[in-house]
């Protein structure tokens, strides 16, 4: 068997549109591997794999941990907060991937123990598998553990960007610096490259060859085939200290006559309105506006329309305020903890 042999096909989740396979093979999975081992390495190590190993987060900790010595707990699949930390706590676990969701739980649990840090067995605790909300990575930190770390990446070519406590609170919001042997441009609308702080289309690409895709669209700029990149479709700024700030997917750009909203950005303002569990904005066709942002809210009891209206006139601006409530008893996920928003955006067309 080649290192150019496929080892397996990764797909995106398919957050806001159909998913995207990457052929991954056996030499691009030790690479990484070999990568992450001196996060796994060490005396008393013991990782948890809760991630199903069909995708790069459940599958590189364990391969790298026990390439490192390390011990490896499995408990694939494990998605309820409680017990997650329960198995943490017993197990002495050192070293876990969980996703954003995830970790709002055991901040939950974190404030109802009133102990800090919670997890106190753990040396490092990386938050994947979707954009981090600040608020609750600074509280992770604060309550669960200080060697808490936001990882952003891609399944095409694997994590490319890191924040870590020490970055807070001076780079809030911001997913981290790009990692060591990775180089990331923001490209406007003709595929040329921006200055520092202006927002653009991501463009990224590390040592490795970028795999073969499978059902990828034809990146903005139509850069010819091979041309060394991956497009992973986020909207992004890179600031002039190399801290990249994730604003949306392409998908999530609501087109409110004429002035662009960031759906995400509409929902970390949302975020704090007191009685709002979770909030999923997204857009909607308008004759006369052309897009309005739309609000899938899971609320506590009690808590009406009115009041999430009210608390969106103090937070946010005119243009960027749902037009429309859809109160709903839970948002779709997919495996990993993300929103699936193409299933939303299927409940309007449907007539939700």
């Amino acid at each position: 068997m080649s290192t150019d042999n496929y080892a397996l096909i990764v797909f995106s989740s398919g957050t806001t549109g159909a998913p995207v396979g990457a052929l991954q093979t056996h030499g691009w999975l030790t690479t990484l591997a070999l990568a992450l081992t001196t996060r796994t390495r060490g005396p008393g190590n013991r990782t948890l794999s809760a991630i199903w190993p069909s995708t790069p987060a459940g599958l590189l900790p364990p391969l790298a941990s026990l390439n490192s010595g390390a011990a490896v707990v499995f408990q694939p699949a494990l998605r309820d907060h409680r017990s997650l930390a329960d198995i943490i706590q017993t197990e002495n676990i050192t070293y876990s991937v969980i996703s954003p969701s995830q970790a709002d739980g055991i901040v939950a649990l974190a404030k109802e123990a009133g102990v800090a840090p919670y997890l106190p067995s753990l040396r490092m605790l990386m938050i994947s598998g979707a954009i981090c909300p600040p608020q609750t990575f600074a509280q992770t930190v604060a309550l669960v553990t200080p060697h808490a770390t936001v990882q952003y990446g891609a399944g095409a070519i694997g994590a490319l960007a890191f924040l870590t406590g020490a970055d807070l609170p001076a780079k809030s919001g911001s997913v981290g610096r790009i990692a060591p042997g990775f180089t990331v441009e923001v490209l406007d609308d003709a595929g040329q490259p921006v200055p520092a702080g202006e927002i653009g289309r991501l463009r990224a690409r590390s040592l490795a060859p970028v795999p073969k895709l499978i059902g990828a669209p034809q990146p903005v700029g139509n850069p010819p085939p091979g041309d060394g990149w991956h497009y992973p479709g986020d909207l992004v700024r890179l600031d002039a200290d190399g801290y990249l700030f994730i604003l949306g997917r392409e998908g999530e750009v609501i087109n409110f006559d004429g002035i662009k909203i960031f759906a995400p950005d509409v929902e970390q303002a949302l975020a704090p309105c007191p009685g709002l569990r979770e909030v999923a904005v997204v857009a909607q066709a308008d004759a006369v506006l052309g897009q309005v942002p739309v609000a899938f809210a899971v609320v506590d009891p009690g808590i009406t329309v009115a009041d999430l209206e009210t608390f969106a006139r103090v937070h946010l601006a005119t243009s960027k305020r749902p037009h429309r409530w859809v109160l709903i008893d839970a948002l779709p996920r997919g495996n990993f903890g993300k929103v699936l928003k193409r299933e939303l955006v299927a409940q309007l067309a449907g007539g939700a």
